[in-house]
């Protein structure tokens, strides 16, 4: 608000836009808007006046109000007036909300006009901070379009980068990671996985990542996945990926090929085995699943001749049990672990599944198992008893069950054909205890062949039920001539 004198009925005033407004006072102080009669006669031709001013470089706040304009009748932007335009963003004695208009007609501006020669001038003495609380968004772009890199990323480090176009984001990361040449930023990495989770990115930013990134499993595979694609050395991320898999205990199937590429570019031996020990635990104690590429590097393990733990053995036997295909050098391999087996007493239930030959090793042949799993710490108690036919069932016996392996319970048992053992167990830890269903073992059709005692009396048990006499007296004469044969080769010692 200005205030002028009225001299003779007459008062100069100073008339900058159509919006102002002219307010009469008396001696008293008391105002009148509409009930004074007056006229307006301008002294000068104010836009010559104008032109002629700007041309000598004056600024004052009444020129660059004129020029800029206000309210509802704000002057187009101009390449003539753009300067003036600018310099009201910049004086104190507008009001903020004025200059923050003006800020935002000037970024539009800037927008609009990309090609303009002299917006980088325009843009260096701009006060960014300033244009940013308007639009913080659109002025990083155009800064960005620009090539003005440096103040993009240092208004994107302090005020963020939602709303901004990954594209432009993506130029921005990719230029200054080169800047810095690839040396290690915070705010650079957040970037650059920020734009990598939109699925936007380029070989710099992938290198950049596989380089720094650290973070969930799943995510830096997904950075791995990426970077295999445009043929970039990944050796620092895939051991991070191997390394942080084991702290977290969490097997991820992708893995198995991050291990592959690893071993490729002849990693550190003790990582290798170390994530082979782990994957071996998790199959064989956990129940995950495996990709074949493991157990073909735990053969490898082998052949080297490397110090490993035993449940690497025994997830590579249980992986050739399940696939069921015996080529000799697997023959070979299993009669080894199995060996050692049989040294530490470690026997469990998928040993049924190994070949007759196998299993006459440990004399296991005509044997079948009863097995749960819990904690190591817990008490185990197995519960069984025989089922038959043409009896009631009786008690359930009642035995205790050490830790055989990793929390793996199991016993053994020889059963007759015909016979049915009925079991379940009770697992008690931490003041809780809970029961097992209840499960049946029976003599399978397989143990019934070999020519261990029990499997020929199995044959013979099978052969009278089913009424086959003349086989059963075959069994019965070849039962009879095997038990003479032991008699006369083998003598008890007193």
């Amino acid at each position: 608000e200005q205030v002028y004198t009225c001299t003779d009925k007459v008062a100069y005033v100073s008339i900058y836009t159509p919006d102002a407004r002219i307010v009469f006072e008396d001696d008293r102080q008391r105002r009148y808007i509409q009930t004074i009669d007056y006229n307006i006669q301008p002294l000068l031709e104010r836009k010559e006046l104008a032109r002629q001013l700007l041309a000598e470089g004056i600024r004052t706040p009444g020129l660059l109000l004129y020029t800029c304009g206000e309210l509802n009748h704000e002057n187009p932007i101009t390449r003539d007036n753009i300067s003036c335009i600018q310099d009201v963003s910049g004086e104190d004695c507008f009001s903020e909300d004025y200059r923050q208009r003006v800020r935002k007609r000037l970024l539009l501006y800037y927008e609009e006009h990309m090609d303009n020669d002299n917006l980088k001038d325009y843009l260096r003495e701009m006060d960014f901070h300033s244009f940013a609380k308007v639009n913080k968004s659109l002025l990083i772009t155009i800064l960005v379009k620009q090539g003005m890199y440096v103040g993009a990323y240092d208004l994107l480090c302090e005020y963020g980068y939602e709303e901004i176009d990954p594209r432009d984001l993506l130029r921005l990361c990719s230029r200054m990671i080169l800047n810095l040449e690839f040396e290690y930023e915070e705010e650079l990495l957040l970037l650059a996985h920020h734009i990598f989770k939109e699925n936007t990115y380029d070989e710099v930013v992938l290198e950049y990542l596989t380089k720094y990134y650290e973070g969930p499993v799943d995510e830096m595979i997904r950075v791995w996945e990426r970077s295999m694609g445009f043929s970039i050395e990944a050796y620092e991320l895939e051991e991070d990926i191997l390394t942080y898999s084991m702290f977290t205990r969490l097997y991820h199937p992708g893995d198995a090929a991050v291990l592959k590429d690893y071993v490729k570019l002849s990693g550190k031996e003790q990582v290798i085995l170390a994530y082979l020990t782990f994957v071996s635990f998790q199959y064989f104690v956990g129940g995950k699943e495996a990709e074949p590429f493991i157990f073909r590097s735990l053969e490898h393990v082998r052949k080297k001749g490397w110090e490993y733990d035993i449940i690497c053995d025994l997830a590579l036997l249980k992986y050739y049990a399940g696939e069921n295909k015996w080529e000799e050098n697997r023959l070979s391999t299993a009669r080894s672990i199995l060996s050692v087996c049989g040294r530490t007493g470690l026997k469990f239930a998928f040993f049924q599944d190994l070949p007759r030959t196998l299993l006459q090793s440990m004399q296991l042949e005509d044997k079948v198992f009863a097995q749960c799993q819990a904690s190591p710490r817990a008490d185990v108690t197995i519960h069984y008893r025989m089922l038959q036919a043409d009896r009631e069932p009786g008690d359930f016996k009642s035995e205790p069950l050490k830790n055989l392996y990793q929390g793996i319970y199991n016993k053994e048992f020889i059963l007759f054909y015909g016979e049915v053992l009925e079991y379940y167990f009770t697992v008690a830890q931490k003041g809780e205890t809970h029961e097992t269903e209840k499960k049946k073992l029976t003599v399978p059709t397989a143990k019934l062949e070999g020519s261990t005692k029990y499997q020929m009396i199995n044959r013979m048990l099978a052969a009278r039920q089913q009424g086959r006499e003349q086989e059963l007296m075959e069994l019965l004469g070849q039962y009879r001539q095997q038990e003479e044969w032991v008699s006369s080769l083998f003598e008890l010692i007193e």
